[in-house]
Order: structure tokens, then sequence, then C-alpha cells
């Protein structure tokens, strides 16, 4: 839609909302993403931390032990190759499967079962030089640029703080066992990581609440926006006017059409008639409406009347009554049984 220079005051619609939906445009962070990832790893750590240095330190001393006892060749260094690595993939493929679980699970809390392959496809405008400006310099871009600085800045600050107060243990790792060395870095590295994520947290709501604004604020629509919406959805206004106003006349056409098979027409007696018509056949059934209308309705129904010598009854009263509450097609309502019963009385007998 062409930008009509109107500012974006409206709330989106439920439409425009399922429309960016389908898109790819949705409310996600991927900051909290990745805390919470982090947390979930630093969680399993937590539970299988001792055997997972146990298996660390066995690697080791398995390595040292076949490089001490084993003539180093191109197959001696494939084959302890290998063997770390089969070691280092079964220790690590249940952490991983684990964390993608995690990952594809806060994605669906955050977006819901989502899938759109609109943002895959390709778009002159991402390859636009003017645009891609307007993207490097734009809040957006700013805004990340201030998450990074943040990120990083806590990580540094958590880092030197923990290793300054810890300066003094890494002197004595040169004169321990290996076990101790493995144990003293995992741990180390364990408590800077829970260190990170809970520093983390914090930053990660902050984006995830700035991503719903800024999505919020995409979304919004200009009035001009909303009345076009209005026009897709409803219908435009001006020719469903114009529908409706065939639709009367076509109706009005169908009524009048009816009056020469009127029995009486009661008026008021310029501005109100009603075509009434009864048979005196009709045993237990009311006299039946066929048209009725104001003014200049009114004078053609009187006018077709006389051309066809149908009597026109003046009744001031019923008339006014009549045309407030009858309807085209039905039965006259039974209140007003008895003065029309009078009143074909008179034009019966007149017969």
């Amino acid at each position: 839609m062409a930008d009509t220079g109107q500012e974006k005051t409206e709330q989106p619609t439920p439409k425009r909302r399922k429309e960016a939906k389908e898109k790819g445009q949705v409310v996600k962070s991927i900051e909290l993403n990745s805390v919470i990832i982090l947390i979930g790893a630093i969680t399993t750590l937590y539970f299988i931390i001792e055997t997972f240095i146990s298996q660390i330190t066995q690697l080791t001393r398995q390595i040292f032990l076949a490089s001490s006892n084993t003539a180093l060749s191109t197959d001696t260094i494939q084959q302890l190759t290998n063997n770390g690595l089969n070691h280092a993939f079964n220790m690590l493929s249940p952490i991983f499967i684990l964390l993608l679980i995690l990952g594809l699970g806060i994605n669906i809390v955050q977006v819901g079962f989502n899938y759109s392959t609109k943002p895959l496809m390709p778009k002159f405008e991402k390859v636009n030089p003017v645009k891609g400006l307007k993207r490097i310099f734009s809040l957006r871009s700013i805004a990340e640029l201030v998450k990074g600085v943040v990120k990083i800045s806590i990580v540094a600050v958590i880092c030197y703080f923990f290793i300054k107060n810890q300066i003094g243990n890494f002197s004595l790792l040169a004169h321990s066992s290996i076990d101790f060395i493995i144990k003293f870095v995992g741990e180390t590295m364990f408590t800077i990581f829970v260190l990170v994520s809970i520093a983390l947290i914090i930053p990660a709501i902050g984006d995830y609440a700035y991503q719903k604004w800024e999505h919020e604020k995409n979304l919004k629509m200009t009035k001009q926006e909303v009345k076009e919406e209005s026009k897709d959805t409803e219908g435009n206004p001006q020719i469903k006017g114009k529908i409706r106003s065939l639709q009367m006349q076509a109706s009005r056409r169908r009524m009048m059409q009816a009056v020469p098979d009127a029995t009486v027409v009661v008026t008021n007696p310029t501005h109100i008639a009603i075509a009434l018509q009864y048979d005196l056949e009709w045993k237990g059934k009311a006299p039946k409406v066929l048209a009725l209308g104001k003014r200049k309705t009114a004078e053609r129904i009187k006018e077709i009347a006389k051309n066809h010598n149908i009597p026109i009854v003046e009744d001031k009263p019923l008339a006014r009554a009549l045309i407030d509450v009858a309807q085209v097609g039905y039965e006259v309502p039974q209140m007003f049984f008895m003065a029309i019963a009078e009143i074909l009385a008179k034009v019966f007998q007149n017969k």
C-alpha cells in the first residue's frame, strides 16, 4: 500500500495481525531465546557435571597414556583424534539434543506454531543500497548495537571481577594434579556461566518488551488504511448504498404492481396510504397489507387505486396507526380488526 503520509495512530485490526503473522512478522526475542538456552545448558551441566568431568579426565588420561606408550605417527594421531571425537560426541550429544528441544520450545512459547516461507522469499529492497543505509541507521539497528554493547560489557565485567578474585588460585594449578586442574577449570567456567546467565535475564526481558513494542508500532495503521480495509472486507459503502437503493426500488415496483388487487385503500387523506386486500371467502383470516407509503409513494398508491376503481377511504387515526406497525405482505395486526372490519363492511355494501 502506498504511503499516504498520514500518521499511524490506529490500533491494528485482526486482519492486519493475521496477515503479519502469515508473513512471519511476530514478536520474538533472540536474546530471550539465548538466555533460556544458556540457563538450560547450565542446569543440565549442574546435574551431570561430576560425570562430565570424570569422563573428560578419563579421556585426557587415555590420550596421555597412549601418546607416551606409543610412537607418534600419522595413524596414531588420527586414531587418538577419532577416539577423542567419539568420546566428545557421546558426552555432548544428549546436551545438544536437550538444548535443541529447549530452543524449539521457547520459540513455540513466543510465537506459537507459525510456519511461513515468505521471509525466505527474495526481495529487491534487501539489496537496495538506499534502503540498506536506512536499515543501518534505523532505530532498530541502534537498539541492536546498544544490546550488543550491554551484553559484552556484562560478560566482561563479570569475568574480570570473578577472575580477579580467583587469581590467587590460578598460581596453584602449576603444582596440582590433572584431576584438580580439570575440576577447577570446570567449576570456574560453570560459575561464570551462572553469573552471566543471571545478569543477562533482565536485558533479555527488556529486549522482549522492546520487540513487542516495536511490533505493535509497525502494525499500527493510518485512518485511511482502516477505511480501505473496511471497504475490502465489508464492501464499499457507496456500492452497498447503491445496491440497497436498487433493492428498495425493486421492492417498491413489486408493491405497486400489487395495488390493483387491493380491496380498499385507507388514507389520512394526503400523506399516508395503505392498500388492503380481503376476500369474503377468507374465513378465519385477517386482511392483508399489499402496499403502504408516505408522501409520493402514498400519492402513487392512490393514483393506481383510482385508475382501477378501488375504493379510497379516509380514516386519519387508523392510517396513522397502521403506517407505523403494518408490514407489506403480512396480515394487519389484531388490534385493528374492528376498525378495518367496519370499513370493509361499507365497501362490500357499496359493491
